[in-house]
């Protein structure tokens, strides 16, 4: 689709004022949500405990009780040590068991990976975890390692003998809005051993909210994200969640790497956040590497970089759900490359935008790098960059007759976004005859005059869900995902 109408740029504005469009919080500040909205507030934020409680509780690797014990006083940084047990409670929601250093971190860590999976306890942190000096965090990439490499909480996969050794962890963690500082993770070489890495490795079930990962280098092979390497669940919007959670470590792997999980299965990700650098080889993105579940109202402003199949939010969207999401983050790589979703495979994509810059080769999208799914009520103010099949929205959009999916209904771009086309091109030999007007409905350039202008964006809810009061962002924002 070619454009019509007359432009001008306004990627000067736009890069003065993201930092004021996209919420910077100090710490780990969670995203709250009210009457269906993100609210960063820190205000109204639950304060940091600093209960210390007097009885400390043992955890046996094979059956849980509820016995006491006492454990060390914390040190600053963690040295390396593994607890007895936890600094207090009973595994129980209204008395978790509380982790207050790293070293009972570690004993999470050692009991989880010996096949506790603390189905149905409950844990909460109640202060700053360091796992090493964090002084020089920013040096761990280039091989300057630091005292403490962590294992990560509960791992999977086939390994040696063949034998598939699945140990997840099922409980509840709640982070209470602290942050654990220091990981470090170096397990580049390719494997089941390397794979599956983050503060969790392998979580199934299990709730995992709250908490953030910053200061931190995490290098390894697949399967790799700040909060948690691979999530999965028995059933999508039953048992397993990400809350609130926010990454601000460098991820680094080969495939399925993301700001906060690489792999996730029917599992809601919902309020998370992403200002870490993210890169690997395929299936990059800030908040999801490879999503198979449902993502709700996140960002990203981290750099997102890979050979292919990149995304702002997610790399690979199939057969899932990616709605209320943001990218301002810069987005590169080869194929595949998109400002919010590098694939979107049969998923299901709505109310998102992107205003990051995408630069890639081939199949580079403002929105999507590769569109054979759904995608409603989107648009791009972000500079597109590449060299074939380039589009301001989309690189390629396919109609797949086989499951009737291959959509596009109001989806904008601003038309000085560097792209000739809203479309790179529509896929001719996908679409078993079916008239490709069939397939996409108002995916349209806009002017800056115009994308300021909320009648513009036909489809779009500014009642519920979109909103033109963004500060001094000039173009529709998502309700509550802004500075409060």
């Amino acid at each position: 689709m070619k454009k019509t109408s007359n432009s001008f740029t306004a990627l000067k504005a736009l890069i003065a004022l993201m930092l004021l469009v996209m919420p910077i919080m100090t710490g780990c500040d969670k995203l709250t949500v009210d009457s269906g909205m993100v609210q960063p507030n820190a205000s109204e934020m639950p304060q940091s405990g600093t209960q210390t409680p007097e009885e400390a509780t043992m955890e046996p690797t094979e059956n849980p009780t509820d016995e006491p014990t006492k454990v060390p006083v914390p040190d600053v940084v963690w040295d390396g040590s593994t607890a007895d047990g936890f600094a207090g409670g009973k595994g129980t929601e209204d008395d978790p068991y509380f982790i207050s250093n790293g070293a009972e971190l570690a004993y999470l860590s050692k009991t989880v990976n010996e096949g506790t999976s603390y189905e149905g306890k409950y844990f909460k942190l109640t202060d700053d975890i360091c796992l090493n000096d964090t002084t020089d965090w920013e040096s761990w990439q280039d091989g300057s390692a630091p005292m403490n490499e962590w294992t990560a909480i509960g791992h999977t996969g086939y390994y040696a003998d063949l034998e598939y050794a699945p140990f997840p962890f099922s409980g509840t963690f709640d982070g209470d809005n602290h942050s654990i500082m220091g990981i470090y993770i170096y397990r580049p070489e390719q494997g089941d051993a390397n794979c599956y890495q983050g503060l969790f490795g392998y979580a199934e079930n299990a709730v995992i909210q709250n908490v953030c990962v910053e200061q931190s280098y995490i290098h390894a092979f697949g399967n790799v994200g700040g909060i948690v390497g691979f999530i999965n669940a028995d059933t999508l919007n039953e048992n397993s969640k990400l809350l609130g959670c926010r990454n601000e470590a460098s991820v680094v792997g080969n495939n399925n790497v993301g700001g906060i999980v690489g792999l996730c299965a029917l599992t809601d990700v919902e309020n998370c956040s992403n200002l870490g650098s993210i890169s690997g080889e395929s299936t990059i993105g800030g908040i999801v590497g490879d999503n198979r579940g449902k993502i709700t109202n996140c960002y990203n402003i981290g750099n997102i970089s890979g050979d292919g199949t990149v995304g702002g939010i997610a790399g690979w969207n199939k057969d899932s759900y990616v709605t209320r999401c943001v990218n301002a983050g810069t987005i590169s790589g080869n194929n595949n490359i998109g400002g919010v979703v590098g694939d979107n495979y049969h998923g299901i994509f709505s109310d998102s935008y992107n205003f990051g810059s995408v630069s890639g080769e081939k199949l580079v999208g403002g929105v999507a790098g590769q569109n054979c799914g759904s995608m409603t009520n989107c648009y791009n103010v972000g500079t597109v960059n590449g060299e074939t099949l380039v589009g301001g929205i989309v690189g390629e959009h396919t109609y797949l007759e086989v499951k009737d999916m291959g959509y596009m209904t109001n989806c904008y771009c601003l038309d000085s976004c560097g792209a000739s086309e809203t479309i790179g091109v529509i896929e001719p030999e996908i679409t078993y005859g079916k008239d490709s007007a069939e397939t996409i409905e108002n995916v349209i350039f806009l002017t800056n005059e115009q994308m300021k202008d909320a009648k513009s964006f036909v489809g779009f809810d500014f009642d519920k869900t979109w909103t033109m009061d963004g500060a001094d962002y000039p173009y529709p924002t998502l309700i509550g995902i802004s500075m409060d």
